[in-house]
């Protein structure tokens, strides 16, 4: 049934034009903690550093009934057993930093100065920190992203309207300057015929042609105004363009994901 849902929502989000691609993506991976290369379950997430930092705490809280310490930019819990990872004592270490717009949690288990939870030496205990890093990551989710999705598509919204407004000032100027042009034709021609008069012109007459005259250059200067406001608004609908793709991208990742994370959680929660 699971199975069932997330592909039916595959399937609307693909009619709304989203692109699929879920925010979950647990690995696990070697990175310098302390200058020392500590092997570590990391996700890149979605949202505050600070915000994450503290829903990590609510979430050892709950879990071990503790918090994390903090040192030197880590959090850090000392000599510890968590038993929903392993009965071995180790040190517990987290270690958050910003990277291209997303939030990287890395998570270490140490049992030793050079020696770390990982999946080849330890494959069940690296399975359970899997589950319990992604755990959290799933409690995380189902607060953040109603809210973070409901921003996004307000925001969707506004760039639309934007892009919307800047089409209607390209279309607007783009009439005035094809009613313009019949103009200066209509007026150059009478501007012409006036010159090209075989007789004198008489006083009224040339009056008449300087402001036909001034008539056509002020004329002129409207088009050329025109001109560059189709330009810049044009310019504005291409700086648009990829704002509204990365928005929907977004909005599509977070739905996707929200799915995910529900059906994980009632999975493991069982109901």
């Amino acid at each position: 049934m699971k199975t069932i849902l997330i592909a039916i929502s595959f399937f609307f989000l693909n009619l709304l034009g989203y692109t699929q691609e879920s925010l979950l993506n647990y690995r696990e991976t070697s990175i310098l903690i302390e200058g020392i290369q500590s092997n570590v379950g990391q996700t890149h997430l979605t949202g505050e550093l600070d915000n994450i930092k503290k829903t990590w705490q609510k979430y050892m809280k709950s879990q071990l009934e503790t918090k994390m310490d903090e040192e030197t930019g880590l959090l850090i819990l000392r000599k510890t057993v968590i038993n929903q990872i392993t009965d071995k004592r180790g040190d517990l270490m987290v270690y958050l930093y910003n990277e291209e717009q997303k939030v990287t949690l890395n998570v270490a288990y140490k049992l030793g100065y050079d020696v770390y939870l990982n999946s080849k030496q330890f494959p069940d205990e690296g399975k359970r920190m899997q589950e319990f890093i992604e755990a959290f990551t799933y409690e995380y989710y189902d607060a953040f992203l109603p809210d973070y999705i409901k921003s996004k598509e307000k925001g969707l919204k506004v760039l639309l309207k934007e892009k919307k407004k800047a089409a209607k000032r390209i279309k607007k100027s783009q009439k005035k300057i094809k009613k313009g042009n019949r103009f200066i034709s209509k007026q150059q021609k009478k501007i012409d015929k006036l010159q090209n008069s075989e007789s004198e012109l008489g006083i009224d007459e040339q009056i008449k042609q300087k402001e036909m005259q001034a008539a056509l250059t002020s004329r002129k200067n409207d088009l050329e105004s025109q001109v560059k406001t189709i330009a810049s608004q044009q310019e504005l609908i291409d700086a648009l363009l990829p704002k509204i793709e990365q928005t929907k991208k977004d909005i599509s990742s977070a739905k996707l994901t929200l799915i995910e994370v529900q059906s994980k959680i009632k999975t493991n929660t069982g109901s």
